[in-house]
């Protein structure tokens, strides 16, 4: 997994000095730094530049080939390694709706419940916008 450690250092520079030997074997142990660096940061530190840079990571991760198993598939990693972690800190559960639609997250309640904690999965559910009646729904 060179490749995405190597992009993970070009893309967030501010999380290479978190990296030891033989990280670029561990990609979820370098996701997970992207997380806690995200955690670490004061409230209003994570500007627009920040979100917009991760989302092209995200963008970017997505359209790599799928992996023969969870140890070097990128979809699976990113979220297991960075999604999963942003649902633990409040200064991070603001996030969670740039990565995960509305309706995957409600698809996938039982599952995010179950790895994030019930009460992870509540308080991040306030990120998302209610859903819009639609006109047809609306009628007496």
């Amino acid at each position: 997994m060179r490749f995405f450690y190597d992009e993970m250092a070009r893309r967030f520079p501010e999380i290479r000095d978190r990296f030891s030997e033989g990280d670029d074997e561990l990609p979820y142990a370098v996701m997970g730094y992207l997380s806690d660096w995200l955690k670490e940061l004061a409230e209003g530190e994570i500007t627009p530049q920040i979100v917009d840079r991760l989302v092209l990571f995200k963008s970017w991760c997505e359209e790599q080939p799928r992996g023969k198993d969870a140890g070097d598939d990128l979809p699976t990693i990113l979220m297991v390694g960075f999604y999963e972690h942003l649902f633990d800190s409040e200064a991070t559960r603001a996030l969670v709706p740039r990565f995960i639609s509305r309706e995957d997250f409600i698809a996938g309640a039982d599952y995010l419940r179950s790895w994030v904690g019930a009460a992870n999965y509540e308080a991040t559910r306030r990120y998302y916008k209610p859903a819009v009646a639609s006109k047809r729904s609306r009628r007496i």
